[in-house]
Protein backbone atom coordinates (compact mmCIF):
# COMPACT_ATOMS: atom_id res chain seq x y z
CA UNK A 1 0.00 0.00 0.00
CA UNK A 2 2.57 2.72 0.51
CA UNK A 3 4.09 2.06 -2.57
CA UNK A 4 0.88 3.45 -3.97
CA UNK A 5 0.63 5.93 -2.31
CA UNK A 6 4.43 6.95 -3.28
CA UNK A 7 3.56 6.76 -6.49
CA UNK A 8 0.16 8.62 -6.78
CA UNK A 9 1.82 11.42 -4.11
CA UNK A 10 4.38 11.61 -7.13
CA UNK A 11 2.07 11.43 -9.97
CA UNK A 12 0.37 14.35 -8.39
CA UNK A 13 3.97 16.59 -8.10
CA UNK A 14 4.39 15.83 -11.11
CA UNK A 15 0.67 17.12 -12.79
CA UNK A 16 1.02 19.81 -10.29
CA UNK A 17 4.48 20.54 -11.65
CA UNK A 18 3.51 20.68 -15.05
CA UNK A 19 0.40 23.02 -15.00
CA UNK A 20 2.61 25.39 -12.90
CA UNK A 21 5.14 25.34 -15.91
CA UNK A 22 2.43 25.81 -18.47
CA UNK A 23 1.32 29.01 -16.49
CA UNK A 24 4.76 30.33 -16.46
CA UNK A 25 8.21 30.91 -17.76
CA UNK A 26 11.34 31.55 -16.14
CA UNK A 27 12.85 33.90 -18.35
CA UNK A 28 16.00 35.63 -16.29
CA UNK A 29 18.05 35.09 -13.16
CA UNK A 30 20.16 38.02 -11.74
CA UNK A 31 22.89 38.10 -9.36
CA UNK A 32 23.61 40.96 -6.69
CA UNK A 33 26.47 42.14 -4.56
CA UNK A 34 26.58 41.26 -0.85
CA UNK A 35 24.20 43.93 0.47
CA UNK A 36 23.50 45.44 -2.98
CA UNK A 37 20.55 46.20 -5.05
CA UNK A 38 22.33 47.91 -7.92
CA UNK A 39 22.65 45.51 -11.48
CA UNK A 40 25.52 45.42 -12.49
CA UNK A 41 26.76 45.01 -16.77
CA UNK A 42 25.82 41.39 -16.92
CA UNK A 43 22.30 41.67 -15.15
CA UNK A 44 21.61 44.77 -17.30
CA UNK A 45 22.17 42.51 -20.44
CA UNK A 46 20.61 39.69 -18.97
CA UNK A 47 17.74 42.40 -18.75
CA UNK A 48 18.11 43.48 -22.04
CA UNK A 49 17.64 40.14 -23.47
CA UNK A 50 13.92 39.69 -22.13
CA UNK A 51 13.02 42.99 -22.87
CA UNK A 52 11.04 42.58 -26.32
CA UNK A 53 9.67 38.63 -25.39
CA UNK A 54 8.08 40.72 -22.51
CA UNK A 55 6.57 42.93 -24.78
CA UNK A 56 5.36 40.71 -26.94
CA UNK A 57 3.07 39.67 -24.21
CA UNK A 58 1.72 42.80 -23.11
CA UNK A 59 -1.62 41.14 -21.65
CA UNK A 60 0.87 38.84 -19.30
CA UNK A 61 2.02 39.68 -15.77
CA UNK A 62 5.45 40.15 -15.15
CA UNK A 63 6.64 38.12 -11.58
CA UNK A 64 9.92 39.19 -10.08
CA UNK A 65 11.14 37.42 -6.88
CA UNK A 66 14.22 38.96 -4.85
CA UNK A 67 16.56 36.81 -2.78
CA UNK A 68 18.94 37.21 0.21
CA UNK A 69 21.73 34.97 1.04
CA UNK A 70 21.08 34.60 4.40
CA UNK A 71 23.74 36.26 6.37
CA UNK A 72 22.71 39.15 8.31
CA UNK A 73 22.42 42.81 7.12
CA UNK A 74 24.90 44.92 9.25
CA UNK A 75 24.56 48.37 7.37
CA UNK A 76 23.05 50.55 4.78
CA UNK A 77 19.75 51.08 4.13
CA UNK A 78 17.76 47.50 5.00
CA UNK A 79 16.89 46.09 7.98
CA UNK A 80 16.26 42.71 7.17
CA UNK A 81 17.04 40.17 4.50
CA UNK A 82 13.46 40.48 3.81
CA UNK A 83 14.04 44.23 2.93
CA UNK A 84 16.75 43.75 0.83
CA UNK A 85 15.59 40.87 -1.23
CA UNK A 86 12.05 43.11 -2.02
CA UNK A 87 14.51 46.10 -2.78
CA UNK A 88 16.19 44.01 -5.42
CA UNK A 89 12.74 42.76 -7.16
CA UNK A 90 12.13 46.32 -6.91
CA UNK A 91 15.44 47.54 -8.75
CA UNK A 92 15.03 44.60 -11.79
CA UNK A 93 10.89 46.00 -11.89
CA UNK A 94 12.36 49.77 -12.13
CA UNK A 95 14.94 48.71 -14.80
CA UNK A 96 12.43 46.99 -17.22
CA UNK A 97 9.90 49.64 -17.27
CA UNK A 98 12.84 52.18 -17.73
CA UNK A 99 13.62 49.38 -20.95
CA UNK A 100 10.07 50.32 -22.18
CA UNK A 101 8.23 47.07 -20.85
CA UNK A 102 4.36 48.23 -20.03
CA UNK A 103 3.24 44.83 -18.51
CA UNK A 104 1.89 44.78 -15.04
CA UNK A 105 4.85 43.98 -12.87
CA UNK A 106 4.77 42.01 -9.34
CA UNK A 107 7.46 41.89 -6.71
CA UNK A 108 7.98 39.70 -4.08
CA UNK A 109 10.84 39.56 -1.39
CA UNK A 110 11.56 36.06 0.32
CA UNK A 111 14.11 37.05 2.25
CA UNK A 112 16.85 33.96 2.69
CA UNK A 113 14.01 31.76 2.56
CA UNK A 114 14.90 30.05 -1.22
CA UNK A 115 18.35 29.26 -1.35
CA UNK A 116 19.34 27.62 -4.50
CA UNK A 117 23.08 26.86 -3.20
CA UNK A 118 24.67 26.08 -0.05
CA UNK A 119 24.54 28.65 2.08
CA UNK A 120 27.66 28.04 3.91
CA UNK A 121 29.83 28.33 1.17
CA UNK A 122 30.66 32.10 -0.87
CA UNK A 123 29.72 30.20 -3.73
CA UNK A 124 26.47 29.41 -2.38
CA UNK A 125 25.69 32.58 -0.94
CA UNK A 126 26.70 34.45 -4.84
CA UNK A 127 24.02 32.39 -5.97
CA UNK A 128 21.68 32.77 -3.44
CA UNK A 129 21.72 36.64 -3.45
CA UNK A 130 19.61 36.64 -7.03
CA UNK A 131 16.20 37.91 -8.35
CA UNK A 132 14.25 35.97 -10.78
CA UNK A 133 11.80 37.08 -13.50
CA UNK A 134 9.13 35.22 -14.69
CA UNK A 135 6.40 35.48 -17.34
CA UNK A 136 2.98 34.44 -15.68
CA UNK A 137 1.01 32.98 -18.44
CA UNK A 138 -2.47 35.19 -19.26
CA UNK A 139 -5.76 33.55 -17.24
CA UNK A 140 -7.59 33.72 -20.57
CA UNK A 141 -5.80 31.79 -22.72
Amino acid sequence: ESNTAIEANTEFAHNMKERMSKRQRRLARVHFASGRTGLNAAAKKALDDIVAEINTHGDRTVSIAGHADGNPVLSGSYRSNWDLSQARAASVAKYLKQKGVSNAIETVGHGHTRPVGPTNTKAGRDMNRRATVTLLRSANP
